[in-house]
């Protein structure tokens, strides 16, 4: 359950979360005036990828 004091002016924020595993690796939030399109788009296009990394793997030497 969420209290939120009633006293004072709010603001409206918007979290993104990034998981690793089990855990939380990073977390980016930022103030927004509203939640509308054009209020979102700038934090996603900053801090969410549209499609998946690939993942590389480096072999520094030859099996047989």
């Amino acid at each position: 359950m969420l209290v939120v004091r009633s006293k004072g002016a709010k603001k409206l924020v918007v979290i993104a979360v990034q998981r690793a595993g089990n855990g939380i690796s990073r977390a980016y939030a930022r103030q927004i005036e509203n939640a509308g399109v054009k209020a979102l788009t700038p934090f996603f296009e900053d801090h969410i990828q549209i499609k998946p990394q690939q993942k590389q793997m480096v072999c520094d030497r030859i099996l047989p």
